[in-house]
């Protein structure tokens, strides 16, 4: 029988620069970031920019304003991994999901059925949450509470300590995406092919809907019973909202649905040639969706009706960012791909220049600042791409013999990225922080 002792172990590898005021950004649009002051440089009167709240699920594209990421080569500060110690001694990790992250503090959860909350400044564990069931994304935030999906349902939790607020079951549970918090309402889907309309303090029920009983045929070579396991009726993975239309992937049945946010009636749905697991990117009146299919498609927003549609090397399994006109869409082998947003067109695309990196099933949504691209490969190896020129500004194997599939976040200064252990069970689940030492 394992015991939970202790939940994160810290390894610190180079000085981190504790950020004393900064918060962080999960891949927003139009926030600003409070720099801390340089090692022994004190604080002036000066007016600094105010710390940086929650992420604004409304308005995720990827892009992020005024951060000072690095654009040359950055190095590892430090990495926390979850861990405890068996009835015999032996000391146990588990893996563990990708982090949401607010007010300097990241949220993530492990494999044993434990959420955590962590201090990226100070590298220290606020609390743990034993939930005992695990979940497999990353969880979600608003300025009171904390969201994930399990084996049982929706959980939400009180962000300053961990204790629960509320719990919804779902019969089947949803461990492949994540809650969207976006006004009074948090937004998700279930294994038992339905969405979700939940007020966001109670977690009482505004309304749910049913996406299996008007279930398209599978298209050719993509059969829906192939992607389902242990008789769930459907399987939803990303999705996005805009407070008006909630935007739901779901894989088994290669199709986006959209539905009304206040009356919980469908929208309109939009079917691909192949499963769908990112989830879509809303940007100017536009939905953006990458498909198994060999496709990335452009749609309009209000009616779901096929705008433009470009044909890349093979399948997707990332989600596009989208900022000033150009989507950004990672591909396997560590490509990066830019199009028009507007029409498709192929404006270039960014591979490896050493053959040895082009490996790797790549599943990440770039970070985009500062005319840099910002991706993992699930070979192991980060890449932060210049956009303006295609060229490689820099790249990094945070973790030797360790896999990267995983999306990157940031407080505007570092990056954060979770790592896994490889198929040989070489490497190790961590959360890594990459950065530069003022």
């Amino acid at each position: 029988m394992i015991e939970r002792l202790s939940t994160i172990m810290l390894r610190s590898l180079r000085g981190f620069a504790a950020c004393v005021t900064c918060a962080l950004i999960f891949a927003n649009p139009g926030y600003s970031v409070a720099q801390s002051p340089k090692a022994g440089e004190q604080h002036s009167n000066e007016k600094r920019p105010k710390p940086l709240g929650v992420p604004d699920y409304a308005n995720i594209t990827g892009f992020v304003a005024n951060a000072r990421l690095p654009t040359e080569q950055p190095e590892v500060l430090w990495e926390a991994t979850s861990e405890t110690v068996d009835g015999k001694g032996k000391v146990v990790s588990y893996s563990l999901t990708d982090a949401a992250i607010a007010d300097g503090i990241l949220y993530f959860g492990d494999s044993k059925g434990a959420i955590i909350a962590f201090d990226a400044r100070d590298q220290s564990e606020l609390w743990t949450h034993v939930h005992g069931k695990q979940s497999s994304t990353e969880p979600s935030v608003d300025e009171d509470n904390l969201y994930f999906g399990s084996e049982r349902g929706i959980t939400a939790l009180r962000r300053d300590n961990g204790k629960e607020v509320w719990h919804h079951d779902i019969k089947k549970g949803t461990r492949e995406t994540t809650p969207i918090p976006v006004g009074d309402y948090v937004y998700t889907s279930g294994y038992n092919g339905r969405s979700y309309c939940l007020n966001r303090t109670d977690g009482k029920v505004i309304w749910e809907h049913d996406f299996v009983e008007d279930a398209p045929p599978d298209p050719p070579e993509f059969a829906g019973a192939r992607a389902r396991f242990q008789d769930i009726k459907a399987r939803p993975n990303g999705a996005t909202c805009n407070g008006k239309l909630f935007l739901q992937s779901v894989f088994d049945q290669s199709r986006v649905i959209a539905i009304d946010c206040e009356t919980g009636k469908r929208s309109w749905s939009f079917q691909t040639g192949g499963w769908i697991g990112p989830a879509p990117t809303i940007a100017d009146g536009r939905v953006y969706l990458s498909s198994q299919d060999k496709h990335i498609y452009c749609l309009n927003l209000e009616t779901g009706e096929l705008i433009w549609k470009q044909k890349t090397h093979s399948w997707l399994a990332s989600q596009a960012a989208v900022h000033d006109g150009v989507v950004y869409l990672p591909h396997h082998g560590g490509k990066l791909y830019q199009f028009k947003a507007e029409t498709g067109e192929l404006i270039r695309t960014f591979e490896p220049p050493d053959e040895a990196d082009r490996k790797g099933l790549v599943y990440s949504f770039p970070i985009i600042s500062q005319q840099t691209a910002y991706f993992p490969s699930g070979s192991g190896v980060f890449f932060a791409v210049n956009v303006e020129t295609g060229e490689l500004r820099w790249k990094l194997r945070p973790s030797e013999d360790s896999e990267l599939f995983t999306s990157p976040v940031t407080d505007g200064r570092h990056i954060f990225v979770t790592s896994r252990k490889g198929n040989d069970h070489d490497g190790e689940h961590a959360i890594l922080a990459i950065g530069t030492i003022p």
